[in-house]
């Protein structure tokens, strides 16, 4: 399950891939804080509150890094199936393109930003 968020950025949208169980557990802490704020207030609700929402951000934060670190398996995997080390895919990238790894990427990252930021004409 995909969990989307709109991002402070205009145009672009942040997610976060979680497997069922994950979604339910955050949907439940957001259903807690939800019948809290909905509850009477005493002399503890903010204090729980907070609690709640620190909960759902380690949890969302922790989902989040967890998405690069499976990432990085996944492209270590493909390099072993093409057989190629890391450095030698990066030294066969600058040949080609004369950028390093990070700049190929970051060029790549800024072009797509540009895309989904272009205006989009009234008809």
């Amino acid at each position: 399950m995909v969990f989307r968020h709109k991002s402070p950025v205009p145009g672009i949208l942040g997610a976060l891939f979680l497997a069922p169980n994950e979604e339910e557990m955050l949907i439940g802490i957001m259903q807690q804080i939800d019948l809290e704020c909905r509850s009477n207030v005493d002399h503890f609700s903010q204090s729980v509150i907070i609690a709640q929402i620190e909960l759902l951000l380690t949890y969302a934060d922790r989902y989040y890094h967890r998405q690069f670190i499976t990432r990085k398996i996944v492209n270590y995997q493909v390099l072993d199936k093409l057989n190629v080390s890391p450095n030698y895919l990066s030294r066969l990238l600058k040949t080609l393109t004369g950028q390093s790894t990070q700049q190929h990427i970051h060029d790549k990252l800024i072009e797509k930003a540009k895309e989904n930021y272009r205006p989009r004409s009234f008809q």
